[in-house]
């Protein structure tokens, strides 16, 4: 897949909410001469780093600062800017959030947006299955990483009688770990979404459980 950089007369920003946006079996190679006016807006280091490996100028990648990745982080990057006037593609999920749009609208933006994947209920293999009957039978011995409100939803159906009040999770953003408290999550922390911060935690579960009860813990991912 190729993506090609709007002209002079395209967009003024491009923003890609989630890795999904880009393939990642294969990532869109760009070819030389990405506009200079052209920003490239990521709402996390995922997609920032697909973007990067895309080709995308280090200089016209904004980003959230800090350990919160969400549209509200990414607006206060792109706030001080001069929108009136402006053209911005969106490139997300089908059904996604319109905050961003509009604010963008509010300063004088035109939004336009492009659904590049849609998000479905998980079909669960015989393993998969499996890992999550081991983890309602034994909630204590297990740790759930969840990167997205849509998973905790996909809980409600995959389980809908399971009583989550023995279970933990992580979660990356206070949105998503209060989907998991509404859904009655016993114990919830908040770590950014990257390997070392995720590792941290698993860490310390796994020695907490070790010292409760002397099984090591495990981990699955809806």
């Amino acid at each position: 897949m190729r993506l090609r950089p709007p002209s002079a007369e395209g967009p003024s920003a491009l923003q890609l909410e989630g890795p999904p946006a880009l393939p990642a079996e294969e990532p869109p190679a760009l070819p030389p001469g990405w506009p200079p006016a052209l920003l490239a807006g990521s709402t996390g280091p995922g997609t920032s780093a697909a973007l990067r490996r895309a080709g995308v100028p280090a200089d016209r990648l904004v980003e959230p600062e800090g350990e919160v990745f969400d549209s509200e982080a990414l607006w206060r990057q792109l706030r001080p800017l001069d929108w009136q006037g402006r053209r911005v593609l969106v490139v997300r999920g089908e059904g996604g959030r319109d905050w961003l749009a509009e604010q963008l609208r509010e300063r004088g933006a035109t939004v336009e947006f492009v659904a590049a994947y849609a998000r479905r209920l998980p079909r669960l293999d015989a393993g998969a299955r499996a890992v999550l009957d081991a983890a309602l039978a034994q909630p204590r011995q297990h740790l759930w990483s969840l990167s997205s409100s849509e998973a905790v939803s996909n809980l409600t159906r995959l389980a809908p009688q399971a009583d989550w009040r023995e279970a933990a999770a992580v979660a990356p953003h206070p949105r998503i770990a209060a989907a998991l408290q509404r859904l009655g999550f016993g114990r919830v922390q908040l770590a950014p979404a990257d390997a070392s911060a995720l590792a941290a935690v698993l860490g310390d579960a796994l020695h907490d459980a070790v010292a409760r009860e002397g099984r090591p813990i495990q981990s699955a991912q809806p």
